[in-house]
């Protein structure tokens, strides 16, 4: 088994993230409609999976949000 690479990525606060597997199409995030980007991120990941899953292939979002910043 090949040990995993990490990565970081920086994100500014509220920022949501989105990671997918080659199961989603694409269109989702070239061209995102409006109403989506607009979702927390549980449900921008559901809805991701549901409406851009490829038929003939498995398909696997994650989505997160970064915190606002210290309370």
């Amino acid at each position: 088994m090949p040990a995993p690479h990490t990565h970081r990525v920086p994100l500014t606060p509220s920022t949501t993230t989105a990671l997918h597997t080659d199961g989603i199409d694409l269109r989702w995030a070239h061209t995102p409609p409006g109403h989506l980007l607009r979702l927390p991120a549980p449900l921008l990941a559901a809805t991701v999976a549901h409406a851009y899953h490829r038929t003939r292939d498995d398909a696997t979002v994650l989505a997160a949000r970064a915190p606002l910043g210290p309370s």
